[in-house]
């Protein structure tokens, strides 16, 4: 069987999902045929009730003390979504054994990301050896970051913001080489950090920076750690800045005064057109 744990964003709660198939192909199972699939949405305020787990016990088929121990396991499941602030908890495949007895025979858990500073905890399952050398660096200087297989760098304040920016490049024809999303709350050494890691990138032929200034960050700041990377790197790949906000006159002030070669856009469809046209055809996609 499957049984999982997650957020329905439409409904801003926590759900159950199951079902009495589970397997490698839940995911094409549950479009093709999706009466199979049983929900229960939790009240935030009176949590998982045991008469509601009980139900989605007995939709899987399960009665008697099966039913028990699946109510449990979903209690269970649901204490480890709050305390740990889970984003999706899996159980696939849920499993009733010959004897008659329920074990979970594999589990994904994702916790969200944002919540990683209410957990000290998990700094000990952090192993170096399984992500690369720039998840490392962007973790050390805090920054969201996620590499892809495209030629434009990319550095964008606002993950929103962000997807948005990755989204026009593809339009254009364009590939990011990344996701990087800059903190509300980031110094410029932190900025100059992510965008050395863009310009050390040999894949990366053209780097784009969108920053809207608001709030604690302002564009300035960020102007500042283009600045420090850029003379750092020496001669690199084109750059493309459009800033907009807060100190949004002072940073391009800034950048122009330091010599530092950058390409303004007006706005975030002229900054995506021109990253496209100086980073040229993405890897493999022929001229």
């Amino acid at each position: 069987m499957y049984l999982a744990a997650l957020v329905d964003r439409a409904l801003g709660r926590v759900a159950f999902l199951a079902s009495a198939e589970g397997g490698e192909d839940i995911e094409e199972a549950a479009a093709e045929a999706p009466d199979k699939i049983n929900k229960l949405v939790i009240d935030p305020e009176i949590g998982l009730k045991a008469t509601d787990a009980k139900k989605l016990a007995a939709d899987l088929g399960l009665s008697g003390g099966q039913a028990d121990a699946a109510a449990e396991t979903m209690a269970a499941v649901y204490k480890a979504f709050i305390e740990n602030d889970a984003s999706l908890i899996e159980i696939n495949p849920l499993a009733v054994t010959t004897s008659g007895e329920l074990f979970a025979l594999d589990v994904k858990m994702i916790v969200d990301d944002n919540a990683i500073f209410r957990h000290p905890e998990f700094e000990k399952l952090w192993d170096e050896a399984e992500v690369s050398a720039d998840e490392i660096e962007a973790r050390r200087h805090e920054l969201n970051y996620v590499p892809m297989d495209g030629n434009i760098g990319v550095m964008v304040s606002g993950a929103g913001l962000a997807l948005a920016i990755l989204d026009m490049l593809k339009d254009l024809g364009g590939d990011a080489a990344d996701f990087m999303d800059v903190r509300p709350v980031a110094t410029r050494e932190q900025v100059a950090a992510g965008i050395g890691m863009l310009l050390a990138n040999a894949n990366v032929k053209a780097v784009l920076v969108v920053a809207m200034g608001g709030g604690v960050l302002r564009c300035d700041t960020i102007a500042e750690g283009i600045a420090i990377a850029c003379k750092e790197a020496g001669k690199h790949v084109p750059v493309i800045v459009r800033f907009a906000g807060t100190a949004k006159e002072l940073a391009e002030l800034a950048l122009n005064n330091q010599g530092i070669k950058v390409t303004f856009a007006d706005t975030l469809a002229d900054a995506a057109e021109k990253a496209v046209a100086a980073a040229g055809p993405a890897a493999g996609k022929g001229a």
